[in-house]
C-alpha cells in the first residue's frame, strides 16, 4: 500500500550577499546561467526540480551535486551558488540569518514523501506506531516559511488567527484513525 505522508515546498536558498538574496519570490528565469548546486541526478528530489526547470525553459549552471542536504547548505553558506531544498532542511539557518530563501514565482515546486507497506488484514504494529509517532511530529515540522505578520490593526488587536491544520495534516489523521486497530 503507498500513502503520502507528507509534502514539502521546495525553495530556492541563497548566500545572503547573493543579488537575489532580498527577494522572497524569483522569477524562474533568473536561474538562467546561475551556478546551482543540487541533489545528485536520479533522486526523487532532483527529478522534481529537473521538471520544474524544463517547464520554465530555464537552463542553469549546474557546479555541484550531492546526496547530502548539509553539504547543498554548505556549498551556498561559502558562495559556491544557490541549492533547492525543502524549507524544513533550511529553517534553522534562515532563522539565524545565514543564508535566505525565496519562492519561484509561478511555479510549484513540491517533494512528497509516503510510507509504503505490505496490504494485510491488519497493519502490522510498527507501522502503527511509526505512523502514530508521525502523526505527533507532523505539527511540529516547519514544512514552509512562516506567512508575513499581518499589518497591525489600528486599535491595537491583533490579526493573526490560530494556524488550521493543513490538507495534508487533516488527511494523514483521518487515514491513520481509519486503520485497523492493532492486535495487543
Amino acid at each position: 500500500i503507498q500513502k503520502p505522508v507528507m509534502r514539502e515546498e521546495l525553495l530556492l536558498v541563497t548566500h545572503p550577499a547573493h543579488p537575489v538574496a532580498r527577494q522572497r519570490r524569483i522569477k524562474p528565469s533568473e536561474l538562467e546561467d546561475q551556478p546551482l548546486v543540487l541533489f545528485e541526478r536520479g533522486s526523487s528530489t532532483r527529478r522534481v526540480i529537473d521538471d520544474m526547470l524544463i517547464r520554465a525553459q530555464v537552463r542553469p549552471r549546474i557546479v555541484m551535486e550531492t546526496e547530502n542536504v548539509e553539504i547543498l547548505k554548505a556549498l551556498v553558506a561559502i558562495g559556491m551558488g544557490m541549492t533547492v531544498i525543502p524549507y524544513q532542511a533550511v529553517a534553522r539557518e534562515v532563522r539565524a540569518g545565514q543564508l535566505k530563501c525565496a519562492r519561484l514565482d509561478g511555479v510549484s515546486i513540491v517533494r512528497e514523501t509516503g510510507w509504503v507497506y505490505i496490504r494485510g488484514a491488519r497493519v502490522p504494529r510498527l507501522v502503527q506506531q511509526m505512523f502514530e509517532a508521525l502523526e505527533r511530529t507532523l505539527p511540529r515540522l516547519k514544512l514552509a516559511p512562516p506567512p508575513p505578520l499581518p499589518p497591525a490593526r489600528s486599535d491595537g488587536a491583533s490579526t493573526a488567527g490560530a494556524s488550521a491544520a493543513t490538507e495534508f495534516e487533516r488527511r494523514m489523521a483521518t487515514h491513520i484513525q481509519s486503520l485497523p486497530a492493532r492486535r495487543r
